[in-house]
């Protein structure tokens, strides 16, 4: 998995999402991979990444890029609308806004997702109304 292909899935899975990657060395430090927007009233920022698979210590960390973290946290001050899709050893987690850390715990992980499956069955309707 990567995070090109999990774009490339939402893409196929949301036709009628406005959904813009923002890779770029010329934007701001930290802005997350991608920014969608659902409808008029509905917008906000996705953060991608993946790990390969749960470290033997247990403690997932987020392979944040300098600035991201503390973009994401900002941007929480303002908005909830920032997400975390972040791909754990063939599963999907989606963190919201305050919910987004630098690294989880098998229990942390569970509770501070909003929606968790299998990549192979993922609730992409789920997902769409969490946006």
């Amino acid at each position: 998995m990567t995070e090109k292909k999990m774009y490339e899935k939402m893409k196929a899975k949301f036709p009628n999402v406005f959904l813009q990657r923002i890779e770029s060395g010329r934007t701001g430090l930290g802005i997350p991979d991608i920014a969608y927007t659902v409808s008029e009233k509905k917008s906000g920022w996705i953060e991608s990444k993946v790990v390969k698979r749960f470290p033997k210590t247990g403690v997932v960390k987020v392979p944040f890029r300098p600035g991201q973290y503390s973009w994401i946290t900002r941007y929480c001050c303002f908005s909830q609308k920032v997400f975390l899709f972040l791909w754990v050893q063939d599963k999907l987690y989606v963190m919201k806004g305050d919910e987004i850390f630098v690294s989880y715990t098998p229990y942390s992980i569970q509770n501070a997702s909003c929606y968790d499956g299998l990549w192979n069955r993922v609730d992409w309707v789920k997902i769409l109304s969490l946006l």
